[in-house]
């Protein structure tokens, strides 16, 4: 019997464990109230077309007018999840009933709404809020107002309605959009879901493409009728930080203002969810994946710090990031009024300045990063000067 070459030579081949994934942020969760179609214990189904959900839940279900809002939009949105529906003929409260959907299955969506033929009370809608607000996982849930009372009203800080007290009560992961109904025209069946189309538009962004990055304003909602406003109830919506598929003089449509119930930019949360997790993902990443371990020095810093570089590379390609002037506090060597010429800056002390019980407990000295997004254009002032 011929002597092995492991005598010699011995090759063992070790394969790195494979990478940890980055979270979906294209992913809508529509919670309904129809029975007999999801089961107990199921959890919730994907569907990758309003068709499917059609032949799940029958035409005009509630989930599948919500579906068809979302699928409607251009780039088409790849994917939604039904959850398993809420029992609105109980004394169970559906923000019970959320609650314990984004227990269970929060991190694999990233958009939620609501589509029952029950109505949800205001005072519910809120508790929603709360809960996506300080779900661990971030998410955004979106609203659509079918009634357009406070449209006629002065915004003022003792406003009772919906929309106000979600502005006052600073709500970032809460976006509300406006919309005319009519229940007995079919042209305006898909209205009552008109964040649906909104998010839609939203989750087509692919963050691993180049220059993919949008701004909700702008762009229209498929299948939906645009909403016909004064100037006054556009400029009181706009005060409760409302938004609106809205008719222009120069007929056109498009969806305005685009933004969170706190007034932050929605693209500026989508983004930045986006990128937070990315970061996260990919320093961990760095951690699990290394064959030896990252050394408590300066060198396994720069390690991590190279991950973290790599992961707001992608955020300066896709459109998110880019070169600007850092108008805020100083950190590290970055002065306010420095160039950022990558479009963000990094920094960490060095591991020789931690105190002892930092270094005992084997953390990394602490990563800050500067970042100044590239933001987007609304409005345009031209002055026009003439000489005769």
């Amino acid at each position: 019997m011929a002597l092995s070459l492991n005598n010699i030579v011995n090759v063992d081949m070790v394969f790195s464990p494979k990478a940890a994934q980055t979270r979906g942020f294209g992913i809508l969760c529509i919670l309904g109230d129809t029975k007999n179609v999801i089961t107990a214990g199921e959890g919730y189904r994907t569907y990758t077309s309003s068709d499917d959900v059609a032949t799940d839940f029958g035409d005009d279900a509630p989930e599948t007018l919500a579906a068809m809002a979302y699928f409607s939009q251009s780039p088409k949105p790849q994917t939604l999840i039904i959850a398993e529906p809420w029992d609105s003929t109980t004394d169970t409260a559906i923000s019970t009933h959320v609650s314990k959907l984004f227990a269970d299955y929060g991190r694999n969506f990233y958009g939620f709404i609501t589509a029952t033929s029950a109505t949800v009370s205001d005072d519910e809608i809120l508790k929603i809020a709360q809960i996506v607000e300080s779900s661990a996982d971030s998410h955004i849930y979106g609203i659509t107002l079918t009634d357009l009372t406070c449209a006629n009203s002065v915004y003022t800080d003792e406003s009772t309605d919906l929309p106000s007290k979600l502005k006052r009560g600073q709500f970032t992961r809460t976006i509300v959009f406006a919309s005319e109904y009519d229940a007995n025209d079919s042209a305006y069946r898909l209205n009552k879901y008109l964040v649906a189309s909104a998010l839609g538009r939203m989750f087509s962004v692919n963050f691993s493409g180049s220059m993919t990055t949008i701004t909700l304003k702008f762009k229209q909602a498929p299948s939906l009728q645009p909403t016909n406003l004064t100037q006054s109830q556009d400029t009181n919506l706009s005060a409760r930080n409302v938004n609106k598929y809205a008719i222009f003089s120069n007929d056109t449509y498009i969806i305005e203002e685009g933004v969170m119930s706190s007034g932050m930019w929605a693209d500026e949360r989508h983004g930045s969810d986006w990128l937070q997790d990315l970061i996260q993902t990919t320093v961990y990443n760095v951690l699990y994946q290394s064959k030896t371990k990252i050394p408590q020095t300066d060198d396994g810093v720069a390690r991590l710090m190279a991950a973290v570089a790599n992961a707001i590379d992608q955020a300066v390609i896709n459109g998110f990031v880019a070169p600007g002037v850092w108008n805020s506090d100083p950190f590290g060597d970055l002065e306010s009024g420095a160039y950022l010429e990558k479009g963000y800056y990094l920094y960490a002390p060095s591991v020789n300045d931690q105190l002892q019980n930092e270094r005992e407990a084997r953390k990394s000295p602490v990563i800050q990063a500067g970042i100044k997004l590239a933001g987007a254009i609304h409005s345009v002032p031209i002055i026009v000067n003439i000489n005769r």
